[in-house]
């Protein structure tokens, strides 16, 4: 999980080796770039892909301010 937009993080170092991270169809405004998406980023793309209840654990929004190295986090949703 990228905690701020236009913000690689360190992890990306490794899955930028695959084409298909680097490559990802880019669709604005929830794929705006390749790699990693944001919370704000992911749960827009679920909620257009036809998904609802999106919800983020632990809530990355919330906490980046405060963590802004914490990356890693789950996302649930329900098919609408």
């Amino acid at each position: 999980m990228r905690p701020f937009a236009g913000r690689p993080i360190y992890v990306e170092f490794v899955f930028n080796l695959l084409a298909t991270f680097r490559d990802a169809a880019l669709v604005p405004p929830w794929r705006p770039n390749s790699g990693f998406l944001t919370p704000e980023q992911w749960t827009t793309a679920l909620a257009a892909n036809g998904f609802s209840d999106v919800r983020v654990f632990p809530e990355i929004a919330a906490i980046r301010r405060d963590i802004p190295q914490f990356v890693v986090a789950a996302i649930s949703a329900r098919r609408a």
